[in-house]
């Protein structure tokens, strides 16, 4: 599992970015494909008042 965590301010719009590592991740294709889970979650005063669940594989390509 990994995390990651920010503190925005409260405006009419902001965007965040993170990035995360999978060290040896099981990559996405038709036979096999393996789907991870991000789970999104927005705190107000330490109270959890918005989750969102996002599935997404991971894949290589190659042009040669």
């Amino acid at each position: 599992m990994a995390r990651a965590a920010s503190t925005v301010g409260i405006t009419d719009k902001t965007a965040e970015t993170h990035e995360l590592t999978v060290a040896k991740p099981q990559l996405w294709d038709f036979a096999t494909p393996h789907r991870y889970t991000l789970e999104t979650e927005v705190r107000v005063g330490g109270r959890t008042v918005d989750t969102y669940s996002t599935a997404f594989g991971i894949r290589t390509y190659r042009f040669r």
